[in-house]
């Protein structure tokens, strides 16, 4: 009966592995839960780990404390005090987590893999900022060999840089763990997808063509656990914003809809909306941007946002951006609830080291602020948005908040530092601003007629604009209409007449509305 009982507990054990493998979570649980009275103390360390890897710290430590852990090996009893430490780091008790390191190192050396201990400390001295003793530890995991051991020096050491704010350099290490990871098995599933995930929030942010249209081409062909749906989420929806800076709407308004199609919960289906009502706003689409505003507003409206604890609070400040022109009151609504939440926010958050979430909603702040009419504050705010962005290489952020400034103050120096930070997004609705800047006396044109003026020009017909842009003929029929309008012209030959005789420096831009 023993022996009958080890063998169907030692195939659930490998039946929980493989789920974990693949990023099934909820899968290996269920096997666990529906049979915990035959279940080993392996399968319920790895049962410990699945809450731990979804968050539920306080029920990973109550149920590191129970009874099932009584009589352990002295392997399983180092894997037991790894786990309680790194749940209690998560949980910023500090002083906890020393102490089960301490009991976990102090066991018989070879218990655990080499870099195992060292990767979870250095983990926790992340989470505590303590950068100098982080770094001792990823050199102790370096000394390792085996893939496990590469992953996890490479994850401990993109965390480390982004804690310095090299987030480029963090960037191109994961790119290349991504690359690595690609020759082997399933097993590194869920370290996969989480890395992709946040590569494409650094693709989304940095200067870095290679790196965007490396996430452009692996989104397409990567699996996605159910469990992992925030990932899937957040990543199709970073792959949205790299297109539409590449002035790709098209397919920045496609990923768009896959992301909102699988938004885990209303506020992230808030923010898809929001997105598309910026870039419909930023593409001369102005009553499609309210609609789809109209629609967010309606799903913000019924958050309790005290009870959301992850980064779907920054459709607040994202919120106020967009609505500040429209009712400037309702705008500071919403970002003095979102200012009054950070004493809560999830230590787990991309933004939790730094001042990039402070400095997003400082820039809805000033837009705010503008739209009241308060000049000084406004400044001061964007001001201190374009120092951060500036010096931490988010340049087309950086780059928007110098744009600002320049319309603000009217001092060139901000329109060379837009223009500086600009050059490599020359085919966004950023770079339409910052020519509409350059040249006051252009005709206005919205970035979506722009587009329909550069291809009249090519001479390509109404049916050939809308294959390229992917709208319809009636759509593109509409911004004809408006080009002409625009230049005064009664037709499409004086139009090309009248482009010639401008000259590129006239060439006609976009303003922020």
């Amino acid at each position: 009966m023993a022996k009958s009982q080890a063998r169907a507990s030692h195939a659930l054990l490998d039946r929980m592995r493989v789920a974990v493998d693949n990023g099934l979570l909820s899968e290996a649980a269920d096997i666990f839960d529906r049979d915990a009275s035959i279940a080993s103390a392996d399968m319920g360390l790895l049962r410990a780990r699945i809450y731990f890897k979804t968050r539920a710290y306080s029920q990973a430590i109550e149920f590191l404390n129970g009874q099932r852990f009584r009589d352990l090996t002295p392997r399983q009893q180092a894997e037991r005090y790894v786990l309680l430490a790194s749940t209690h780091s998560q949980s910023n008790r500090f002083a906890e987590a020393d102490e089960y390191f301490e009991q976990a190192a102090a066991l018989e050396p070879n218990l655990l893999p080499d870099e195992e201990l060292a990767y979870w400390r250095g983990r926790r001295y992340l989470d505590e900022r303590r950068l100098k003793e982080a770094a001792e530890q990823l050199r102790n995991v370096r000394n390792a060999a085996g893939e496990n051991a590469r992953i996890h020096a490479d994850l401990l050491e993109s965390g480390l840089l982004a804690q310095q704010q090299r987030y480029l350099d963090a960037a191109v290490l994961l790119m290349h763990l991504l690359e690595f990871m690609d020759g082997l098995k399933d097993q590194h599933r869920e370290t996969e997808v989480w890395t992709l995930h946040t590569l494409a929030v650094y693709a989304r942010e940095l200067d870095a063509p290679k790196i965007r249209r490396f996430v452009q081409s692996r989104v397409s062909r990567q699996h996605w656990p159910p469990d992992l749906s925030v990932n899937e989420f957040q990543t199709l929806k970073a792959v949205a914003w790299c297109h539409a800076l590449d002035g790709d709407y098209f397919n920045a308004f496609r990923y768009l809809k896959m992301a909102g199609n699988i938004a885990p919960s209303p506020p992230w289906r808030a923010m898809t909306l929001l997105d598309r009502a910026y870039l419909a706003r930023c593409v001369g689409e102005p009553l499609w941007s309210r609609s789809e505003l109209a629609e967010a507003q309606t799903l913000l409206e019924s958050i309790s946002w005290r009870e959301t604890s992850d980064e779907e609070r920054v459709a607040l400040p994202l919120a106020a951006e967009l609505l500040a022109p429209l009712d400037s009151g309702r705008a500071g609504s919403y970002l003095t609830t979102f200012f009054g939440m950070r004493d809560v926010l999830n230590p787990q958050l991309h933004f939790r080291y730094d001042d990039r979430l402070k400095a997003l909603a400082e820039y809805a702040n000033a837009i705010v602020q503008m739209q009241l009419g308060n000049r000084k504050p406004a400044l001061t705010a964007l001001r201190e948005v374009w120092k951060l962005y500036d010096r931490i290489g988010y340049d087309w952020r950086a780059g928007r908040s110098a744009l600002l400034l320049y319309e603000l103050t009217g001092e060139v120096r901000w329109r060379d530092r837009a223009r500086e930070k600009l050059k490599n997004y020359a085919g966004s609705w950023l770079y339409d601003e910052l020519r509409a800047l350059a040249a006051p006396d252009a005709p206005f044109l919205h970035p979506a007629q722009k587009r329909v003026y550069d291809l009249l020009l090519e001479g390509k017909s109404t049916e050939q604009i809308a294959k390229v842009t992917g709208r319809s003929p009636f759509t593109i029929s509409n911004h004809v209409k408006a080009v002409l309008r625009a230049f005064g012209v009664p037709n499409r030959a004086v139009l090309m007449a009248e482009a010639m005789k401008r000259g590129p420096e006239t060439n006609p831009g976009s303003r922020r509305k």
